[in-house]
């Protein structure tokens, strides 16, 4: 809405700027109306953008690790270690997960520790690397 009554803004205020009976004193029409209609396309750009951001999945902080996956440093029985997101972390799971084992990301406590779930192991490419060790 303030956009809106800002392009509306603009337009009276252009056509109010000089009111002068001499034609060359004026601001031509062409020009105003050019202006609304750039300014206008860059406001609703700008928004457009604003809006497909908001909507988007968040990529960093406590938000973003939850749904990770990674893989088991350490057996967690229930507290070990798992490489997640290009990090070590300490975790937590209510069931005993296997060294090596895939994991996913449920839930990250105040301080920091990871919750996480076993999973099945998924196909290559799909965001957990496998070592040297595992391709042979």
């Amino acid at each position: 809405m303030l956009t809106i009554g800002g392009i509306v803004a603009m337009t009276l205020g252009s056509l109010m700027l000089i009111d002068s009976p001499v034609p060359y004193l004026q601001i031509s029409r062409r020009v105003i109306a050019a202006t609304v209609v750039v300014s206008s396309g860059l406001f609703a750009l700008i928004l457009y953008f604003v809006m497909r951001t908001q909507k988007t999945r968040f990529v960093s902080g406590v938000e973003g690790m939850i749904g990770e996956r990674g893989r088991a440093v350490t057996d967690l029985c229930p507290e070990g270690r798992v490489f997640v997101h290009g990090e070590y972390w300490d975790a937590r799971s209510a069931q005993p997960i296997a060294r090596d084992a895939a994991v996913e990301v449920v839930r990250v406590d105040r301080n920091l520790r990871l919750e996480v779930v076993a999973v099945e192991e998924t196909q290559p490419g799909s965001g957990i690397r496998q070592t040297d060790e595992e391709v042979s």
